[in-house]
């Protein structure tokens, strides 16, 4: 097995797969598209992304204004033709990996109500849950869970939760969090994670390219999409269907998640200018940090910059940059594992300029290293804080609600400068 380094020196920007066999025909490989996977990093209009060991050694913290060459973004222009996009594609090859090509989902069956409840929160909501394919035939799926309110002005602004905040409809029908967020006039959607896997054969061809021992005979493609990625294309297409929906206003649309899934909340909007809003909450796993988390999180290319950190090209404070101008919310905790505080306060500090590059009007709290809980700042770039816990609680929902009532049923705030 060759060196990290020189396998990503050797490999190009390919869009990976869910977990497919390396070295193994993939079925429907033609369907897919085989004869037109690139066998050389020159074909295609991707961005050509160093080993780690020819980037450039960094001598202060990674900030999304300055470019990969070491040159400050100045206008607003080079910060949307330039470093926004730079920031995706290093994000891509480096640290979540390559999703599918969305042009493949073509001819996917529509999704089908299997459940429609009147009744639930206590009749105020009615529940339903779609199934939803992700693939042109119906052998890959997920379930989303759709409750919307029974009274109240449509369509609804919407939360889709990925993970740890998602509802369940067999056991939280009418959990007080879900009356709640009906009361406040928002309709609430959620998937199960675990669902819609080996969607690989559908849209990867057999992959020939460069990959990485795991340990245990497991070998990945080298840029493979992670599990955090994974999640993120499974939103979108839940965006799809939600955006069809009658009852949900298809520009009012924010996601959240708890932890990994919050992870991959950030991601799924960085991707997704469709979506609204974005809440990520106890998500900001920095580097090196990220590297005690389970390795199928990432993609493979991550592990070579635990001798290289130095090199490491992005991370996701400047991930948090590019949802710039929409709306932001960062809830960590202070206290207690996995709180990402630091990282939280890092991500906005150093995202307000990119806010404030736009001509957006953002005022940071005076000492947001020592905030109270509650919301911080002003503008659609917050934090909210709590004391402790790694969860989702009554009291985050009602700041996170005071935060969307702000900015995402304003039409003017959600306008691309």
């Amino acid at each position: 097995m060759l060196p990290l380094s020189l396998l990503i020196a050797m490999s190009g920007a390919q869009e990976t797969n869910d977990h497919a066999p390396v070295g193994v025909p993939t079925p429907g490989a033609e369907a897919a598209g085989a004869s037109a996977m690139p066998t050389t990093r020159q074909e295609g209009p991707w961005f050509f992304c160093p080993a780690p060991g020819d980037l450039p050694v960094r001598n202060k913290p990674l900030d999304p204004l300055i470019a990969l060459d070491g040159k400050p973004v100045q206008t607003l222009a080079e910060w949307k033709t330039q470093r926004r996009p730079e920031i995706l594609r290093l994000a891509q090859h480096y640290r979540f990996g390559y999703a599918p090509p969305e042009h493949l989902m073509e001819g996917t069956p529509a999704p089908e109500v299997i459940i429609s409840d009147p009744m639930a929160a206590d009749g105020a909501a009615t529940w339903k849950k779609l199934r939803v394919y992700l693939a042109p035939d119906k052998e890959v799926f997920v379930h989303l869970d759709l409750v919307t309110p029974n009274q109240g002005a449509r369509p609804f602004p919407t939360f889709l939760g990925l993970g740890s905040p998602a509802g369940n409809y067999e056991k939280d029908k009418n959990a007080d969090w879900i009356k709640y967020i009906v009361s406040r006039g928002y309709s609430f959607a959620s998937f199960r994670a675990g669902e819609g896997s080996g969607i690989y054969k559908y849209y990867q061809p057999i992959y020939q390219g460069a990959s990485v021992d795991m340990g245990k005979g497991v070998q990945r493609p080298l840029n493979e999409w992670g599990h955090i990625a994974v999640w993120a294309w499974r939103a979108r297409r839940l965006i799809d269907v939600l955006r069809t929906q009658a009852d949900i206003a298809p520009d009012r649309i924010a996601v959240v998640g708890l932890s990994r899934y919050g992870q991959s909340a950030l991601w799924t909007a960085a991707l997704d200018e469709r979506i609204a809003m974005a809440v990520i909450h106890q998500g900001l796993a920095t580097f090196p940090n990220c590297l005690y988390q389970p390795t199928e999180w990432w993609t493979p290319a991550l592990r070579a910059f635990e001798k290289l950190p130095e090199q490491l090209p992005i991370d996701l404070n400047c991930v948090v940059a590019t949802l710039a101008p929409r709306p932001v919310l960062l809830s960590p905790s202070r206290k207690g594992a996995f709180n990402c505080y630091t990282e939280s306060v890092d991500a906005y500090q150093r995202s307000c300029a990119v806010y404030e590059l736009m001509g957006l009007n953002i005022t940071a709290p005076q000492d947001p290293g020592h905030a109270t809980d509650g919301l911080h700042g002003n503008g659609p770039l917050r934090l909210c804080v709590r004391g402790a816990g790694h969860s989702v609680i009554l009291s985050d929902w009602q700041r996170w609600l005071d935060f969307s009532d702000e900015v995402m049923r304003k039409p003017d705030s959600r306008k691309n400068p």
